[in-house]
């Protein structure tokens, strides 16, 4: 995605030069995230962390659980026919 952005864009626009901050902003937070798992390429844990996702995770009851959102149209789409969907122009 950012070689895209550097590549159909001109060198110093503001597209340009974001996808070279926001590579640098999701290098340095992937890189956070796997250091120390046993993902390939991963860099060593950060001294004075265990290296480990469970360390970070928080047991919780199975009473905490917050309940899933439902709304009234869960599960459902709404179908719209050819004949809603065109306009006068379309008939052309």
């Amino acid at each position: 995605m950012f070689n895209n952005a550097r590549t159909y864009n001109q060198e110093g626009s503001w597209v340009y030069v974001d996808a070279n901050e926001m590579e640098k902003v999701f290098d340095r937070t992937f890189n956070r995230l796997i250091a120390g798992t046993d993902m390939p390429g991963a860099p060593p844990p950060a001294a004075g962390s265990t290296g480990s996702y469970e360390s970070a995770l928080t047991p919780m009851e199975e009473d905490e659980r917050p309940l899933p959102a439902r709304s009234r149209s869960a599960g459902r789409k709404q179908v719209i026919s050819d004949e809603e969907y065109l306009t006068a122009s379309d008939d052309d």
